[in-house]
């Protein structure tokens, strides 16, 4: 029997993904730029770049691994600091750019419904109803889209079914 706080039982990593879409890349760009700058790196090699000989030097080799593996360690910064990194389980694969639109409209009239003192009738609250309505509909028809062809969009089976 293998106990869960044994040293044979490897515990499990979670997949991450990066959201890239909900990143400030302005912000990773400078601070890439900032950490780049810090890396000295001089070339000692006597071989010019004209020549058909290579450099040999272990010594030369070695330093430009370095080198590589600095510049890897500072996107890696950079990107760990400026760009959201979630679970893969959170991530919805039935999710489409048109649920995300329903989703920001929903949004949108939340927020004109709450300072209208949340009206239960009338324009504002028929405003607020719609994106609700027509996200609870596709949600309802994503079963039968999934076992639709993967290569058919998603609004072009729904207005097949129009």
């Amino acid at each position: 029997m293998v106990w869960p706080n044994s040293p044979t039982v490897k515990p499990c990593r979670k997949v991450r993904n990066l959201r890239w879409d909900k990143s400030d890349l302005t912000s990773d760009h400078y601070y890439s730029g900032m950490l780049l700058n810090r890396i000295e790196y001089s070339s000692l090699c006597g071989v010019s770049s004209n020549s058909s000989n290579n450099c040999t030097s272990a010594d030369h080799h070695t330093d430009i691994e370095i080198c590589f593996e600095e510049i890897i360690h500072c996107l890696n910064e950079a990107t760990r600091a400026y760009i959201p990194c979630i679970p893969q389980s959170a991530l919805k694969h039935y999710w489409s750019v048109a649920l995300d639109e329903l989703k920001q409209d929903s949004r949108s009239a939340h927020e004109v419904w709450v300072p209208a003192e949340k009206p239960q009738c009338g324009s504002i609250f028929e405003m607020k109803k719609m994106p609700i309505i027509n996200t609870n509909w596709q949600l309802k028809m994503l079963p039968e889209y999934l076992k639709v062809s993967s290569q058919m969009t998603f609004w072009n089976y729904i207005c097949k079914r129009i």
